[in-house]
């Protein structure tokens, strides 16, 4: 994944991460986030905890996350996913593709 700790809008969730001592700059550290973001927000919209009615809430809406707008499809795949690849070179440089 991109280095979403690098992106101005989340310095203040790297902060909260670098005042509780944690490493913010893991590769998975963002896209975890933003998963129990919007398992809780799901939840929450569902109004229960019932698997059925959450995963219902997930496929209805759209979750404002740290790694982007996340939004499901009627089988429940993440629509607009995105991933960086990235290629290093011979010289030490690299290249990045979407």
């Amino acid at each position: 994944p991109r280095s979403f700790d690098q992106d101005p809008k989340n310095q203040a969730l790297v902060q909260a991460f670098k005042d509780k001592k944690q490493d913010p700059s893991g590769p998975f550290v963002f896209p975890s986030y933003a998963a129990v973001q919007v398992i809780a927000e799901g939840i929450e919209k569902a109004g229960d905890e019932k698997p059925e009615d959450v995963a219902k809430a997930l496929r209805a809406n759209t979750f404002n996350t740290p790694t982007g707008e996340l939004a499901f499809d009627e089988k429940g795949d993440l629509k607009n996913f995105e991933f960086v690849v990235y290629e290093w070179h011979a010289d030490g440089t690299k290249t990045e593709a979407k």
